[in-house]
């Protein structure tokens, strides 16, 4: 998986108060739909400010809800600060059913400091002495995991094999893909899904351990 950039220091401040929250109302962005629950945003202005600090990402996902659909934002309270979740909609079907494909997720603007994911190192001593390290070593590299990992809501580890005497740190990803998401109300927030998501562990990198 390719870590896509992103850049902590471009944050905006909306100067405009904000009268409504865009729960049912639908907005247009160029020719993508967008729609969901903001907060005290609007949607658009939402998705303006995410494209700003996150626009490789923004860019794939609109990529991948192409015009006739509708981009799905909520926001929710995940730990210790707010996040976005994003889901592609499609039409509604004979049944009057709208399915969905979960995208990713996202901090909300002003939160992007808090954004990562948690280190789950069980009971392990080795886990937790080595994570240590590798903070001290690698700064850079953990905080990156520690992003790469959180957009896929997912949960970090670590994995010590010995390596030609070395003693290496493979840092694992653990999270569920998303199945297909149900939208009962037609408000761009998923009120269900189809069946359990599937769990998958993916390494994101190796660090070779200090001494």
């Amino acid at each position: 998986m390719r870590f896509k950039h992103f850049n902590l220091l471009s944050l905006v401040t909306f100067a405009a108060p904000v009268l409504i929250s865009c729960i049912y109302g639908h907005t247009l962005a160029g020719e993508l739909t967008v729609s969901g629950n903001c907060g005290k945003l609007n949607c658009e202005q939402l998705l303006a400010q995410l494209k700003i600090n996150w626009s490789e990402q923004i860019s794939q996902y609109t990529a991948e809800c192409q015009s006739g659909k509708t981009l799905g934002l909520k926001v929710w309270n995940r730990n210790d600060s707010k996040v976005v979740t994003l889901i592609c909609w499609e039409d509604q079907d004979s049944s009057g059913t709208i399915y969905g494909t979960y995208l990713g997720l996202l901090p909300f603007p002003g939160d992007e400091a808090t954004f990562a994911s948690k280190w789950n190192c069980l009971n392990s001593d080795q886990c937790k002495n080595a994570l240590i390290k590798l903070r001290n070593q690698y700064p850079e590299e953990i905080r990156q995991y520690e992003v790469e990992c959180a957009i896929e809501a997912g949960e970090l580890t670590l994995v010590i094999p010995q390596v030609n005497g070395l003693s290496e740190a493979n840092v694992q990803c653990s999270f569920f893909v998303p199945n297909t998401q149900i939208d009962d109300d037609g408000d761009g927030v998923a009120d269900g899904a189809i069946a359990k998501p599937t769990g998958v562990d993916i390494t994101l990198g190796t660090l070779t351990l200090p001494e």
